[in-house]
């Protein structure tokens, strides 16, 4: 067989891929036979390291040197606080590197991307093994609401991987690929595709006609998914356990004495485990009993959990899902009635309290379960992927029956630090706003504010007014502009073209000098020459291996 592209859903939870073959998709498993790989990598202390369900299994015993929920991690600074978040939870090391979080193991530091990495080599050889051929390319996706950084640090990730990534796409629009591809709708449709996964939720609103499908509007939460839903149980069953059995499990986790929260880290580690499978259970079932043999201080622990509390834990993020879905509908300016087929995609969306909300939501309206929640996913990117191989070759794509096109938008609004020419204060001023189709091109007008002023350009991205809450996406120098006079007019264009590449232009028009700049050089990025060399790193330890 031929080189086949890849799709990867690299979950925060669990990964999945499929690639087009021989005319049609195939899930790959694993070498377990099983079609989704835990996102897990431990490492021992002798450094070999483990990748899904067997890092999985070790992360009771060894809970410090077990990674898992990086998705949380990769492309963000230390200090933004939903990291602080996601650490507090961790029982493995993070540490503030030059204003990046890096996991520390065993005294050795990893970038979030090194770890995503190792996980998409171990995805990388299952695929090999299984096609039987060479695999250099894929299409990765991400959910609809990462910024730039989070997507660069993603593409770089495949690339340490000794991945050509063709693209880097968005995880509802490739569910929205899969939905016409399975279905192939005869008419025109306006849908809802509702992806909830284990870490992060996406909506999308999009028609699609004859094959082609357009995004309307998207939005979304990169912090919520079944990993809070178990949070949030762990922390109940911690009650419980502390109230029932007269014991202070929470002081252990905190002890000074190391070998006493080890153990209790360990414990807490199992509980999750725990929590996780019963959870799944109370979607057929309304009662379940929580077993936990040689618990804290050797107690065999039994907790029963119904339904209605699990419900009651979690309602707060349940409703904050719908409400996403109305500032989605919102944005989007489309009345709940004229959605033709609500999607339901991601494991969390069986959730049966997760569905009952959203039905009442759309007033009773049926769910759509054509997708398999699991796979839906890796199954677009895997149409992209083929999309992306035969390129502009129309003729070909015919041929197999790839008609598909997509238009994507651009998911947060990207703009520039301005300052108020009366009070001289900074604010964010967008320039693309939110849900812009792309591809994308937008001109604004701003003004120096003295003779020979060679503004800064800050470049940022999100939807606060105050530029302080919007991530940065570069910064950069008017250096080739000319000593201009006050007051003078500069004209800044950003254009987002269709691989989501972002170009920032800076010109003044009596001259027609300009500085362009692709935004992809920040110091809390990896750059080229870094992804060179971990790349290489990984390469020498696989030679090493074999």
């Amino acid at each position: 067989m031929e080189e086949v592209t890849i799709g990867i859903d690299l979950g925060t939870t669990y990964c999945c891929m499929a690639a087009y073959v021989d005319g049609k998709v195939r899930i790959i498993p694993n070498d377990l036979g099983h079609t989704t790989t835990p996102s897990y990598i431990s490492i021992d202390s002798s450094g070999d390291i483990n990748v899904g369900k067997v890092a999985k299994e070790q992360a009771c015993q060894n809970p410090s040197a077990t990674v898992y929920g990086v998705k949380r991690l990769i492309g963000l600074p230390f200090h933004d606080p939903v990291v602080q978040q996601d650490i507090s939870n961790f029982p493995f090391d993070v540490i503030n590197e030059h204003g990046t979080p890096k996991i520390r193991i065993d005294g050795k530091s990893y970038h979030p991307e090194q770890i995503s990495a190792k996980i998409l080599a171990r995805l990388k050889a299952i695929a090999e093994d299984f096609l039987g051929c060479p695999v250099k390319k894929a299409v990765i996706t991400v959910p609809a609401y990462f910024n730039d950084q989070q997507r660069q640090a993603t593409k770089a990730a495949g690339q340490i991987a000794n991945l050509e990534v063709l693209r880097i796409l968005n995880e509802p629009t490739a569910a929205a690929i899969a939905y016409c591809h399975q279905e192939n709708p005869k008419s025109k449709q306006t849908n809802l595709i509702f992806d909830l996964g284990g870490g992060t939720f996406d909506v999308a609103v999009l028609t699609i006609e004859n094959q082609n499908i357009k995004i309307i509007a998207v939005g979304g939460d990169t912090h919520l998914g079944g990993e809070d839903f178990d949070l949030a149980m762990v922390e109940h069953c911690i009650d419980q356990i502390n109230t029932e059995y007269k014991i202070n499990f929470r002081a252990a986790l905190t002890s000074e004495d190391p070998s006493i929260k080890a153990q209790a880290q360990k414990n807490k580690r199992r509980l999750k485990v725990k929590c996780e499978e019963e959870k799944k259970d109370l979607t057929s079932s309304k009662n379940v009993t929580l077993s936990l043999d040689a618990f804290h201080t050797a107690l065999d622990v039994r907790l029963k959990i119904s339904r209605d509390k699990f419900n009651a834990l979690n309602e707060k993020l349940f409703k904050k899902c719908v409400t996403i879905v109305d500032q989605v509908l919102k944005d989007g300016n489309i009345a709940k009635q004229d959605i033709d087929e609500v999607i339901l995609v991601g494991g969390s969306s069986r959730i049966p309290r997760i569905q009952e909300l959203i039905k009442e939501y759309f007033n009773g309206k049926s769910l759509s379960k054509y997708l398999s929640g699991d796979e839906a996913v890796a199954y677009g990117a895997a149409i992209q992927a083929a999309l992306l191989n035969f390129n502009e070759n129309l003729e070909a794509r015919h041929s197999v029956g790839l008609n598909i096109s997509i238009q994507d938008v651009v998911p947060l609004s990207i703009g520039i630090e301005a300052s108020s020419a009366s009070t001289e204060e900074f604010y964010f001023h967008k320039i693309i706003k939110r849900n812009t189709p792309v591809p994308c091109c937008v001109k604004k007008t701003f003004y120096t504010r003295y003779a020979g002023h060679k503004p800064d350009i800050v470049v940022r991205q999100g939807e606060d007014e105050s530029w302080k809450n919007n991530a940065i996406l570069g910064r950069f120098k008017t250096v080739n502009l000319p000593d201009c006079p006050a007051n003078a007019p500069v004209y800044v264009s950003m254009q987002v073209t269709a691989e989501g590449i972002l170009i920032v232009t800076a010109s003044y028009e009596e001259t027609y000098l300009t500085d362009d700049f692709v935004v992809d050089a920040l110091k809390q990025r990896l750059t080229k020459e870094e992804i060179i060399s971990l790349k290489l790193k990984e390469l020498e330890l696989k030679m090493s291996d074999s």
